[in-house]
């Protein structure tokens, strides 16, 4: 299984995890039951960290623009 979860700006954290289902047979004097014992086995779990944008509004794409706009370091660094 793979779990792929959202968080902060831009931030990704993934889950691969190995789904694992067995049938147990419980054997006890004069009676036996089976039952069905599930479990997420973790195999990796990575946090990705994507690029910082210049602003985040949190508006989720409103089409809104930034109040202050922040100066690029890359132009400054080229003057």
């Amino acid at each position: 299984k793979t779990k792929i979860k959202p968080y902060g700006i831009n931030n990704a954290l993934i889950d691969i995890s190995i789904f694992v289902e067995i049938k147990v047979k419980v054997i006890i004097p004069f009676a036996s039951k089976t039952s069905v014992v599930t479990n997420n086995i973790p195999v990796s779990i990575k946090a990705i960290q994507g690029e910082v944008p210049q602003f985040y509004n949190g508006s989720g794409g409103s089409g809104v623009t930034p109040s202050i706009q922040l100066p690029n370091e890359k132009k400054e660094k080229d003057k």
